[in-house]
């Protein structure tokens, strides 16, 4: 799928290491530098990669049960690909949900402009509070 000159499409071992590098440079970075870590959760899950040139600009990794898709990670370089990304995400899904963390203010308030609903989740995250984020396909 082609949308404002980026190509969303699954992503292979190839991707992998430069998925890696854009998530090191993240400061949200979940994995730190290990690549067989991230490896084993792309793997053992659905992950599109958004790319123009054959750079890689973001990611998402969606674990699916039943009808529901849980984005476990997303990763961009800035706000449009972010957006490109959900957009992609909520289009071909009737229900995703998100847990960020409480202190996540900027990815917190995107979800919500994306209109994505929120509901606090006590200790959601090891000596953290969490927001689940859900977003409900009305077709």
């Amino acid at each position: 799928m082609i949308v404002k000159d980026y190509l969303i499409r699954q992503c292979n071992k190839i991707d992998l290491k430069q998925m890696h590098q854009l998530n090191e440079s993240n400061l949200n970075c979940y994995y730190g530098n290990n690549l067989k870590s991230f490896s084993h959760i792309v793997k053992n899950n659905i992950c599109y990669v958004l790319e123009k040139k054959e750079k890689i600009y973001g990611y998402v990794i969606v674990s699916k049960i039943n009808k529901l898709s849980n984005i476990i990670d997303i990763n961009y370089t800035n706000e449009e690909e972010c957006s490109i990304l959900l957009e992609f995400i909520k289009t071909n899904n009737k229900k995703v949900i998100s847990m960020i963390r409480e202190t996540d203010l900027e990815r917190l308030i995107f979800f919500k402009n994306s209109k994505f609903k929120s509901k606090l989740i006590k200790n959601g995250y090891e000596n953290e509070d969490g927001v689940l984020m859900e977003y409900v396909s009305n077709s």
